[in-house]
């Protein structure tokens, strides 16, 4: 069974193949995403931890929860970055409306930040723009 994973606003993640064991999670999965728009996070968690249990085995758990919170940190880094970024570069992208090409770039992985000027630069470009 192929499924098509998108963020909330729509963007797609992918389209993965799934397992039975992930097929059958998927339920658990609508159950999470329930619990957490019932503001009942404690039950999502429960039910996450439940579909890491059955698909990937207990020895999975701690290893999930370290990715999750390096990816959260990564991405709490990247909108600091961002606002950063807007901020030096704010006017020429309001001016233009594309204050959300930044973001896109970051998160498609076809851009970086330079950390020498803030910059945004394309994949490739990195070696020839640090020696600018």
């Amino acid at each position: 069974m192929n499924v098509e994973v998108k963020t909330r606003d729509g963007y797609s993640v992918g389209t993965y193949d799934l397992t039975p064991e992930q097929q059958a999670a998927l339920p658990k999965l609508d159950a999470a995403r329930q619990s957490l728009a019932d503001g009942n996070a404690m039950e999502a968690f429960r039910c996450l931890l439940d579909v890491i249990r059955d698909t990937q085995g207990e020895a999975a758990i701690l290893p999930t929860l370290d990715a999750a919170r390096d990816q959260h940190a990564k991405q709490h880094c990247d909108k600091e970055v961002l606002s950063t970024v807007i901020e030096a570069n704010g006017t020429l992208l309001e001016e233009t409306g594309q204050e959300g090409v930044v973001l896109t770039s970051l998160k498609d992985g076809s851009s970086v930040i330079c950390k020498r000027c803030q910059g945004v630069v394309k994949i490739g470009r990195e070696e020839a723009h640090s020696e600018l």
